[in-house]
């Protein structure tokens, strides 16, 4: 995916220019399907899950039906459910048109019916450009928006509803399991019956290099037997030849390490300033709270 950052600024900017009063529901339709990712970099710090259990239940938020159930699901929040809804599924569809041009992209349109990626690469979203990009995007969103148009109402009453939509999406990736080992998405299958991929190419997804010429996966280590000049501490995309002896690598890609620290970030200051239209208004907020509870 693009960075955080570019999916909030660019949608942000466009709800801005055509003056949609709902800013809030773009910026959060157009980062739902990014739960998975944000997951995935969370778990990349904590460890706190098993790398393989959120692949089979997080891989496919980026289809067009993994958009349909969480945008009906979140929509169930918004005082009005159709406009809400068409706000929720259309940004939502905007983040997977802006994934389909990056390098590594994986938008996975038809599942459950396909698993089959599509992808038109044009950009490295590790690149710093996009990164600068984004930012600027970002500031000049701020600079021309108007405060009354932040406006987002949300009603808790039918909360059931969005965990029933939500479980709907928990239970066709279960189903999809099998399907997904059989396809090696996200190394699933390589892990589970690596005997299996013997003498086969195979894809290693976020590789961490613990040695000049040794990776590990998900638990699993690997030695490279054609490369020693590994840098220790990386997250690589690696495809190779699978054996017991060891990976014969034939394409690299290395997963900047940056993209995951300034997206953090980039997601929760973007958010506060959403949520908070400036700073300035942040702390105004702040010090009228305190003033309340002084008196």
């Amino acid at each position: 995916m693009p960075d955080w950052i570019f999916h909030i600024a660019l949608p942000y900017l466009i709800a801005t220019i055509f003056k949609v009063k709902e800013k809030r529901l773009v910026v959060f339709g157009s980062l739902m399907l990014d739960i998975s990712s944000f997951l995935f970099a969370f778990n990349e710090f904590t460890n706190l899950f098993n790398q393989l259990t959120l692949v089979n239940y997080l891989t496919m938020t980026h289809s067009i039906l993994g958009a349909l159930l969480f945008s009906i699901a979140f929509a169930f929040l918004t005082i009005n459910y159709w406009r809400g809804f068409i706000i929720l599924f259309l940004s939502g569809l905007f983040h997977m048109f802006l994934d389909l041009f990056q390098y590594g992209a994986d938008v996975r349109l038809l599942w459950p019916l396909s698993f089959s990626k599509f992808s038109f690469p044009l950009f490295d979203p590790t690149a710093s450009m996009m990164f600068i990009l984004s930012l600027i995007l970002f500031v000049i969103a701020i600079l021309i928006e108007k405060k009354e148009g932040l406006e987002l109402k949300i009603r808790l009453s039918k909360m059931q509803w969005v965990v029933v939509f939500l479980l709907i999406y928990v239970l066709l990736s279960y189903l999809s399991i099998p399907k997904l080992n059989q396809e090696n998405i996200y190394n699933s299958g390589f892990l589970k019956n690596p005997e299996m991929y013997e003498g086969k190419e195979v894809p290693l997804t976020r590789a961490h290099v613990i040695a000049n010429n040794e990776v590990e996966v998900d638990g699993m280590k690997i030695k490279i037997k054609n490369r020693n000049d590994l840098e220790v501490g990386n997250i690589i995309l690696l495809k190779g030849i699978y054996s017991k002896e060891g990976f014969e690598v034939t394409y690299e890609h290395e997963d900047n390490n940056r993209k995951v620290i300034y997206s953090a970030i980039g997601f929760f200051i973007a958010l506060i300033l959403i949520i908070f239209n400036s700073f300035r208004n942040f702390f105004y907020y702040l010090r009228q709270s305190f003033m309340k509870h002084k008196v």
